[in-house]
């Protein structure tokens, strides 16, 4: 289930055509996460509160969720796909049960004292994942390997990955060229996800 309480978040889709084979189309949505965060920091002074990244596609705020990316891909003939980005953000969500919301989560208004127009904020969004994802496509996510690291809450931590319904756990070693996740096992193997989920351990 979504939580989804009347006229107080933003949940959108964007539909964008690429002329490339789904293999080029590996790192996007991290693409995307951090288009979301240069949108937030631009409309929103979050003063020194912590915007942090979690691979795959949680955005972060003081390690609580705030908002998250999805990506469906469509592939065609001749190489052409359908790349649909879904975005999740809390905005003005103030209470949640926990039978709702089963994890730590915060939002814009909770962080800042004030309300946000979604409007506004929306706007921002869209124009800076236009951005990002024009330069994603000429460069690939190689050019945004810094920016994800600046930003990464996961790299040097122990941290579990669920992938193809199998948990491993060990030292997280930070992303590829592609945007695949490493991590280092107690008995030394370097693992390599391209997807799942993830978890910081204590």
């Amino acid at each position: 289930e979504w939580h989804s309480p009347f006229a107080e978040n933003i949940y959108l889709s964007m539909l964008c055509p690429y002329k490339k084979d789904i293999s080029e189309l590996s790192g996007l949505s991290l693409v995307a996460t951090l288009a979301i965060c240069h949108a937030l920091e631009s409309v929103i002074d979050l003063d020194n509160n912590d915007l942090t990244v979690k691979w795959p596609n949680d955005i972060l705020i003081n390690g609580r969720k705030h908002a998250g990316v999805l990506v469906e891909i469509e592939a065609e003939s001749n190489g052409f796909c359908q790349v649909i980005i879904g975005v999740g953000v809390n905005v003005n969500m103030h209470k949640a049960l926990k039978r709702n919301i089963d994890q730590t989560w915060t939002s814009l208004s909770k962080v800042t004292n004030k309300y946000i127009d979604r409007n506004i904020l929306a706007t921002e969004i869209i124009d800076s994942i236009i951005d990002y994802l024009e330069r994603f496509s000429l460069n690939g996510f190689a050019d945004f390997k810094q920016e994800w690291k600046k930003r990464d809450c996961l790299t040097s931590s122990m941290i579990s990955v669920m992938s193809s319904n199998k948990k491993s756990q060990g030292i997280c070693l930070g992303l590829n060229n592609q945007g695949h996740l490493k991590i280092k096992t107690k008995t030394g193997d370097i693992l390599t996800f391209s997807s799942g989920d993830t978890s910081l351990l204590k």
